[in-house]
């Protein structure tokens, strides 16, 4: 668990160092609702992404939450490389309004006191982006998440920034 944290914080970290030379490096942040077994919490969602075009780009996530379940916190965080395709030509509204698809790969972690499970995880997902300026980026990101001991249900409202 250390050594996930400790290499998506360098991943992190090498993305914002490379942000400040490179165009095309994306920032993202999002808040919503995670459904597992149906039970609803809030969660809290953060990723970098590099622009390859405006059609494609690759980057990191991660997501965060907590349960209060039978008096024990039960915490759900997924660790996940992804690429996303875009189809900003082929939008609504001036193509301002236009959609994203989402794959992605990597560490779901869930424990509460009595259980701590790592596994692998698979993301498919799909985003309503608007486009508010060139830059800047508000929509609606929603997602399966597939794991071994849970599957769940992401979503999120978002704003997005790209340097």
């Amino acid at each position: 668990m250390k050594k996930i944290n400790f290499l998506i914080i360098i991943i992190l970290l090498l993305f914002a160092n490379i942000s400040y030379s490179q165009k095309g490096i994306t920032i993202m942040g999002s808040g919503g609702v995670l459904s597992i077994d149906k039970e609803n919490t809030f969660n809290i969602n953060s990723s970098i992404s590099y622009n390859f075009n405006s059609k494609y780009s690759i980057g990191a996530e991660i997501l965060n939450s907590k349960f209060d379940t039978n008096s024990s916190d039960f915490k759900v965080d997924y660790y996940l490389l992804y690429g996303e395709y875009s189809m900003p030509n082929k939008g609504f509204i001036k193509d301002k309004l236009y959609f994203s698809l989402l794959l992605g790969a990597g560490m779901s972690i869930q424990k509460n006191d009595i259980i701590n499970n790592e596994e692998f995880a698979v993301m498919i997902g799909a985003k309503l982006n608007y486009k508010v300026t060139d830059n800047t980026k508000i929509g609606l990101k929603s997602g399966f998440y597939f794991a071994d001991f849970d599957n769940s249900i992401v979503n999120n409202l978002f704003i997005s920034y790209r340097f």
